[in-house]
């Protein structure tokens, strides 16, 4: 993939930011899995169903109203929008309707990669309607969204690398499904709809200072407690998930090129720039200033 043209070097080179976008599609396959990178456009898909599993990981700003069909049952309907990641299972047809353009990646992975996963596959072939994640399940995203990343620098893995990467990609999936679908609750762990009202009322006050203590109230027991079941459910302490909920919010944010640095820090509730930079960096792996150029080179037109 032709290297983004960088702003520290002077104008802009159109001309590389063009062919960038152009060659922004391809196909990786390896062995067990098929992975497509796009900049998706606006268009509806033809109903399709696969023998493999159905990732769909939609970036900011993507929207897709995904209509699918289990046997002869009447079709049901959903608004995605990104960021998310959709699983869906083997054999059932779906239409998925894209509304705007945006980044996307598709990974379709064979069912020998959940084989290894006690119950992996007996699980897969149950469900009957797709399952999604957002960007408050720690677990699923940010793997999608390192892999973003890596495609941006790569458009060619080795085959026993994208197989890797797949069974990696399987077993956080089927992690999130765990949670998802409510398999891990005790009296140590937190119910499906206890976490999702907890990490609800995170995502929605990202921007203001978040206390354990306020989310111990919010879940009706003491500090110490919510502190232990919490980090049982998500594998996160509170304050782990909270950071790592700002920095994923500000990659979105500082990807649409809309934004300068220190107001996504302001944005996301990080005390400054420079906060914000010392926690991306650490959980991504690169600073969030080269997530805004190539924010604002995205948005140039071609």
């Amino acid at each position: 993939m032709p290297r983004l043209p960088s702003r520290s070097t002077g104008a802009l080179d159109f001309a590389a930011l063009s062919q960038w976008r152009e060659r922004s599609l391809f196909l990786l396959q390896g062995n067990f899995v098929s992975l497509h990178y796009s900049h998706q456009k606006p268009t509806v898909w033809s109903e399709q169903k696969h023998a493999e599993a159905e990732v769909m990981v939609l970036f900011a700003p993507a929207v897709c109203h995904l209509r699918w069909r289990s046997g002869g049952e009447a079709g049901s309907e959903v608004t995605i929008r990104g960021p998310a990641v959709c699983l869906i299972p083997p054999g059932l047809s779906h239409v998925p309707r894209w509304e705007c353009e945006a980044e996307l990646i598709v990974l379709y992975l064979d069912l020998v990669l959940f084989k290894p996963i006690d119950g992996g596959v007996k699980v897969l072939n149950s469900l009957d309607e797709p399952t999604f994640f957002t960007a408050d399940d720690l677990i699923v995203w940010p793997f999608f969204s390192s892999l973003r990343h890596l495609l941006r620098l790569h458009s060619s893995l080795e085959k026993g690398y994208l197989d890797a990467l797949g069974t990696v990609a399987a077993g956080h999936l089927f992690r999130g499904m765990y949670v998802t679908l409510g398999e891990n609750v005790s009296a140590t762990t937190l119910s499906r709809q206890k976490l999702r009202s907890i990490t609800d009322y995170i995502q929605a006050n990202l921007a203001r200072p978040l206390q354990v203590q306020d989310l111990a109230n919010k879940a009706g027991v003491s500090r110490t407690h919510f502190a232990e079941v919490f980090k049982n459910t998500t594998r996160f302490s509170p304050y782990e998930y909270i950071t790592r909920c700002r920095v994923l919010r500000a990659q979105d944010l500082l990807a649409t090129g809309e934004l300068r640095i220190r107001e996504v820090a302001e944005a996301v509730g990080f005390c400054d720039q420079s906060h914000l930079t010392r926690h991306f960096k650490k959980l991504l792996g690169y600073s969030p200033k080269v997530e805004a150029t190539r924010g604002r080179e995205s948005q140039i037109p071609s």
